[in-house]
């Protein structure tokens, strides 16, 4: 069981690779958030 899921998990992150490219033209958007912890994780009371 453990091994399938591993195999699953290798197969998820292979198909999500994203490149790092060298000599980018278009520079990344730096973030400007500034909160620490996403929405779904604060409690609503």
């Amino acid at each position: 069981m453990r091994a399938r899921l591993m195999r699953e998990l290798a197969g998820e992150i292979k198909r999500r690779v994203v490149p790092v490219r060298p000599d980018r033209e278009v520079p990344r958007k730096e973030s400007s958030r500034q909160t620490r912890f996403h929405h779904n994780h604060k409690s609503n009371c």
